[in-house]
């Protein structure tokens, strides 16, 4: 064993800076132990100073020095011999000492205590509430939609973890969300992929963990960490808790699942946005829908388990709700159907998908028949055609939508994409061998001069696609220039643009405002239906299936149908009337849309899902019904 060679005053001073790092508390402790020792050893000078006072109990001694340490005052006071007095005038000076170093530690304590309050490490008290992981422009949406979902309850919280300053995250979310009903917000800041963070948000007792994409190069890398980090909290905690998140790239959906023990929900980011732009860019308003059904700021999805229609079939449960539109069954096994078909026989586990205002309006009304429609079949069947397509710039989403296009489009049909570079044509060439019904063509030129425009006869397309450009970092700038490349075209079209289909994609939801003057027909928003999806499965993890469902090319989708595929002329008639006429096709009509109110936002762009059954509909040539349709 080696021995100890140092000093005994370095052992001192070690000693010393030892006691002197273990805080605040510690520090109190040994000021009071002085304290202590300083006044004992005055009372004991001042009691020997008067041996000829033997009628002079130390107590009193005690208190009268103690008194003197306080209150630097009492001196003035003293009288006796010299000693007496210094010995008094010491105890106060001590005391001035001993007091004003105890009040600058209790200050230090308390400034520390608030720096880490404004540092938000201290760990959150709550249970059943919905945990954030990571900071992103989806924060913003899902926490005011949880806060709708959640208006209805009393105390509802949400707790985001991000790697940022808790001040500054509390300033954004409130200058961006101005109605938090009846939710509290608290943030933490902690790296989320970290364990001792995380249990800073205490997730395992939240009722759903939500990790939205983070806005780095590698998102879906981050995502997993975060995943990783929360299995490591507990043995079982993937088996009893909802943890919903969003994957980018879709060969690392298995790695997800396998981090995740096979208990996280993923969203497939890039896969859903392309398919909802392919679908928008041919049916005009249908982002509108797509908005309406997701958001909880309307009619949104709900289960409803109703023993009185077991043994009915879909037909009569859809005509059994006057308030509500039933679309699907939800089976006991887990798997859901929308649109399973007229006949279906509701078994007694099965629970009904359907789509109402609110959980309150939920009432069954008993089977009711509708009155059935006499009309006119339409004078010819519509005649589908080739379709020509103008892609505004080329990003890494470009691929899978016009993937997504060529397996409903005629063959036949065009695309001409304009803003790409040598860099994209080796990408281009590999998606140009893919398709089957498309041909594809490209062009140089630039599209943010509205001469190239001009020149490229750009009315003689069905539909136009602005994408974000791929070159831009900032997110910003890029919405910037998509609505001065949108501006362009209605100036370069005029009056020719009635006819047109023109889609934009959007990054900042605050931004598709300022582009209401551009009159595009559809604005994706792809971090706001993202976030949108996310909150959703939060909420509801059955949403999963039905969401993968709604978005799967060969399942049911939504479909805004010409109301010229159903009847000649006009017509007025009850609702429910129309979702009967839908139903002899094999549809699930779920509201409608009237060409007169297209681009009047007040009136959601004439969009109105969900109906009441008996309201009176007025419907004409250009109006469309919404259905849930296989084709």
């Amino acid at each position: 064993m080696r021995r100890n060679t140092h000093s005994w005053r370095s052992r001192g001073k070690y000693w010393f800076d030892n006691q002197m790092g273990k805080g605040a508390g510690a520090l109190i402790l040994w000021l009071a132990l002085l304290a202590v020792a300083v006044i004992f050893l005055l009372s004991v000078i001042v009691l020997l100073a008067r041996p000829n006072e033997p009628s002079l109990h130390w107590s009193s001694v005690l208190w009268d020095t103690f008194m003197h340490a306080l209150d630097s005052g009492a001196v003035s006071t003293d009288s006796g011999d010299a000693l007496v007095i210094a010995t008094m005038l010491l105890a106060s000076i001590s005391g001035m000492l001993l007091l004003s170093t105890l009040i600058g530690l209790i200050n230090a304590g308390i400034e520390s205590k608030l720096e880490t309050l404004r540092r938000g490490r201290s760990k959150v008290l709550e249970t059943d509430h919905t945990v954030i992981l990571g900071w992103s422009p989806h924060v913003f949406t899902i926490i005011e939609q949880l806060a709708i979902a959640n208006e209805s309850k009393r105390d509802a919280c949400i707790v985001v973890l991000a790697d940022r300053d808790k001040v500054a995250m509390e300033e954004e979310i409130r200058t961006r969300i101005t109605d938090f009903r009846t939710t509290r917000v608290v943030c933490r800041s902690g790296n989320p992929s970290s364990r001792s963070d995380l249990e800073i948000a205490s997730p395992d007792v939240a009722k759903a963990i939500i990790i939205p994409p983070p806005e780095t190069e590698h998102p879906d890398i981050t995502v997993i960490k975060i995943i990783l980090a929360l299995m490591n909290l507990g043995r079982h905690f993937a088996d009893a808790h909802n943890i919903v998140t969003s994957i980018f790239a879709e060969e690392n959906i298995e790695v997800a699942r396998i981090a995740g023990r096979g208990s996280v929900r993923s969203v497939l980011f890039e896969r859903l946005i392309s398919r909802i732009t392919a679908q928008t860019c041919r049916q005009s308003g249908l982002s509108v829908v797509y908005s309406e059904l997701l958001q909880y700021d309307g009619s949104e999805f709900y289960f409803v388990h109703e023993p009185r229609l077991t043994g009915s079939t879909f037909a009569q449960a859809m005509f059994s709700y006057a308030r509500s539109t039933v679309i699907g069954i939800a089976h006991a096994d887990g798997n859901s159907e929308i649109n399973p078909g007229a006949d279906m026989v509701i078994a007694a586990d099965d629970e009904l998908i359907l789509l109402a205002e609110d959980d309150s309006t939920i009432a069954y009304d008993g089977y009711h028949a509708p009155a059935p429609l006499t009309v006119a079949p339409p004078p010819r069947p519509p005649r589908h055609r080739p379709e020509r397509f103008l892609f505004v710039h080329w990003n890494d989403r470009a691929p899978r939508i016009i993937h997504e296009l060529d397996m409903y489009v005629e063959p036949g049909s065009e695309i001409l994409i304009v803003g790409v570079g040598p860099e994209q044509e080796a990408a281009i060439e590999e998606l140009r061998a893919r398709l089957t019904r498309l041909t594809m063509s490209t062009s140089p030129i630039d599209p943010t001069k509205s001469r190239n425009l001009s020149a490229l006869a750009i009315d003689g397309f069905d539909h136009i696609i602005v994408l974000s450009n791929e070159h831009i970092a900032d997110i910003q700038e890029k919405d910037a220039r998509t609505l001065a490349i949108l501006l362009m075209l209605r100036n370069v079209l005029g009056e020719r643009a009635e006819g047109i289909s023109i889609v934009s994609e959007m990054h900042d939801v605050r931004n598709r405002d300022l582009a209401a003057v551009a009159k595009a027909d559809d604005f994706i928003v792809s971090s706001q239906i993202d976030s949108m999806l996310l909150t959703q499965i939060a909420e509801e993890p059955r949403m999963a299936a039905v969401i993968e469902d709604l978005f799967d090319a060969d399942g049911n989708e939504i479909y805004l149908k010409p109301v010229e595929e159903y009847f000649d002329g006009e017509l007025t008639a009850p609702f429910s009337a129309f979702v009967e006429l839908c139903l002899r096709r094999g549809q699930v009509a779920i509201g409608y849309r009237t060409i007169a109110r297209a681009h009047d936002e007040t009136r959601n762009f004439g969009v109105r899902i969900n109906p009441p059954k008996d309201a009176p509909v007025r419907l004409g040539p250009g109006d469309k019904l919404i259905v849930f349709s296989e084709d």
